[in-house]
């Protein structure tokens, strides 16, 4: 038996009780306020805004909409692509909410490969 002082020296460090997490990193809450003499409103005016997913999707169908139309050379025949895929995905989504399922990450993964096979399966019948 050897005193513990011989091997390591003990000190007294104070910090938090608990440390957050997420995804297995650290994590810190940040909280704001407005500045002094400035208004709600002043303060969400400088917001940035956050719609342009909207946009950015409708670009991305178009783009493979045009793809589409040049691959086949018909106007008509990729909007029977481009209509698969939506019709597929509320079928999912509705049999999700009728059977009281909650939107995990299993669902989010199931719901991308169903595009895919969607949109291979219209393209094959096409």
């Amino acid at each position: 038996m050897i005193p513990l002082s011989t091997l390591l020296n003990q000190k007294k460090i104070f910090g938090p009780e608990y440390i957050q997490r997420y995804n297995l990193f650290r994590a810190i809450e940040i909280t704001a306020a407005n500045a002094p003499g400035y208004s709600t409103g002043q303060a969400m005016a400088e917001k940035k805004s956050g719609g342009e997913v909207v946009v950015i999707f409708a670009l991305a169908v178009m783009m493979v909409f045009l793809v589409l139309a040049a691959q086949y050379e018909s106007w008509i025949i990729p909007l029977a692509i481009v209509f698969a895929v939506p019709l597929g995905v509320f079928g999912a989504i509705s049999g999700q909410f009728l059977r009281g399922l909650d939107n995990n990450v299993y669902a989010q993964i199931g719901l991308i490969m169903l595009v895919g096979l969607a949109a291979k399966n219209a393209i094959l019948i096409v």
